[in-house]
Order: C-alpha cells, then sequence, then structure tokens
C-alpha cells in the first residue's frame, strides 16, 4: 500500500519526521519556505527543514521527500497547494490511490488551517495530530523565553494584521438522524438487540420516531420506513458499515463514532 503525507516545516523536527515511521510512508511532501536562500538571515529555515529530512532518512530510508517551496504565511496559497497536492496524488496512474496522511501539529497557523480544511473537503484524507511529549524548553527557563520582563508575552510579540478566511459551509449533520444513531449505538454497546421493530420501539421511547415517522402503519411497513430513512441514511453519510457480511448486520463506524462525540451531545452548552 502506498501511502503518501504531507506536512510542514517551520521549527519543528520530530513532530514531523515520528509520523513518518509511524505511518510507513512511502511519501513526503515537506511544505516550507526559503524566499531567498542568499540570505544568511534565513539560514534558521533551512537548518530545521535540512534536520527534519535527515531524520526522516534515518527512520525511513526508502521514504521519497517532495521539496516543496511555498510561501507559508500565506493562507490562499497554502489551500491550494495542500488542495493541489491531494489531487495529484489520487490522480493515480495505476488507478489505486494511496492512503493520504495530513499532518496538521507543526507549521504555520495559514498552513494548518487550509491543511485541514483540504483535508475535510476530499474523502479518504486523514488529518492526524501528534502530541508532545516532552518540550525542548524546561520548566526553568520559561520566563526567559516567554516573558518580556515580568510580562508573559509568548512567542509573538506584535502582529500584523487580522485575516479572515474566506467563507467555506460544511454542512452540519442532521440532529434526528445524529440522536437516534446515538441510540442505535447504545443499544449495540449494552447488548441490546438492534433488529429493525427493537430500534422503532426504542426510537418512539425516546420521542424521535414521532418526529421523523410520521406516518401510520403496519409493524412491517414501520420496519421499511427504518431501514430507508434511518440505515440507509447512516450508510451514506458513513456513519456505519456491515458486519459479517450480513444485510442485518450493522456497526457504527469510526466516523460515526466522531460524529456521536461531538454533536448534539447532552450537557454540552457553555
Amino acid at each position: 500500500m502506498k501511502r503518501v503525507m504531507i506536512a510542514c516545516v517551520t521549527f519543528e523536527t520530530v513532530k514531523v519526521s515520528d509520523p513518518v515511521s509511524y505511518w510507513g510512508t512511502n511519501r513526503v511532501y515537506l511544505i516550507h519556505y526559503i524566499r531567498d536562500p542568499a540570505d544568511p538571515r534565513l539560514n534558521i529555515y533551512q537548518e530545521f527543514y535540512a534536520r527534519t529530512c535527515e531524520l526522516i532518512c534515518q527512520e525511513v530510508p526508502d521514504a521519497e521527500i517532495v521539496d516543496v517551496n511555498r510561501d507559508v504565511t500565506d493562507f490562499h496559497v497554502m489551500l491550494r497547494t495542500v488542495a493541489s497536492i491531494i489531487r495529484q496524488e489520487r490522480e493515480a496512474p495505476d488507478g489505486v490511490p494511496p492512503e493520504i496522511y495530513v499532518n496538521i501539529a507543526a507549521g504555520t497557523s495559514e498552513y494548518i488551517t487550509a491543511a485541514a480544511i483540504a483535508s475535510m473537503m476530499n474523502e479518504n484524507v486523514k488529518p492526524f495530530f501528534v502530541k508532545t511529549a516532552r518540550f525542548q524548553v524546561p520548566d526553568e527557563k520559561v520566563r526567559q523565553v516567554f516573558y518580556d520582563g515580568t510580562d508573559p508575552v509568548g512567542m509573538t510579540k506584535t502582529v500584523k494584521t487580522v485575516e479572515r478566511l474566506p467563507d467555506f459551509t460544511i454542512e452540519t449533520p442532521d440532529e434526528e438522524l445524529v440522536r437516534a444513531l446515538r441510540v442505535f449505538a447504545e443499544r449495540s454497546a449494552q447488548g441490546q438487540a438492534v433488529t429493525a421493530q427493537k430500534m422503532v420501539d426504542a426510537l418512539k421511547a425516546a420521542g424521535l420516531w414521532s418526529r421523523r415517522g410520521r406516518e401510520a402503519g403496519t409493524a412491517n411497513n414501520e420496519a421499511v420506513y427504518y431501514q430507508r430513512n434511518y440505515i440507509e441514511n447512516w450508510l451514506a453519510a458513513g456513519w456505519i458499515e456491515r458486519r459479517g457480511g450480513r444485510r442485518s448486520g450493522y456497526a457504527v463506524n469510526r466516523k460515526g463514532a466522531v460524529i456521536l462525540t461531538t454533536f448534539y451531545v447532552d450537557g454540552d452548552r457553555v
């Protein structure tokens, strides 16, 4: 299986190199920006990029590194760059598109935002985070690095402009479908039956069936309605998958689990 990773290099190294070996990546697109290679003031950016390449070669010697020199501080450039890489990789000449992983744990805020949006605009593209185990700046030196005298400042002392993102609309999942799926998931987790009629009864008890299944009918008609308006919609959304090859057997998959932990969770108001 060919695996591709897209990442951005500014002032991080292991956050980029370690996932290459973790995913078993064959090709790595390293987006970075050297405006003028002859300017000695910019050598620090080249040093971080070179060190990242060195670490990747040590950990995955066969990995192909693709040098992508683009302005990582320009959101539109980053969105266009990441989207272009995804598109050209999916147009595989052998007809077998690779697994594409997008690292949104390192790089500029413009890259991270653009990479996340580009990932969500494409199916089967996997954005991921990398958590820090140990920081380079020890606790006793935090005040020296992130403070101006006694004033906490952080990494940035002054800013330029505030820029809005372009308008993108990502459709929010249907509330009734999500809440119905939660009933299905909870019954499955508790080992309760999730046959059509049992689910119809459970949805009625939860006050969800009356809002969706308005027409009266026999148990058989209700089972057909449940299949068409719940199961088929969950399948179309990619929230459940068939289990064991049996038509009657379904399970909530990873995408469905994310939907359930993100949307319409009781008590989530702040």
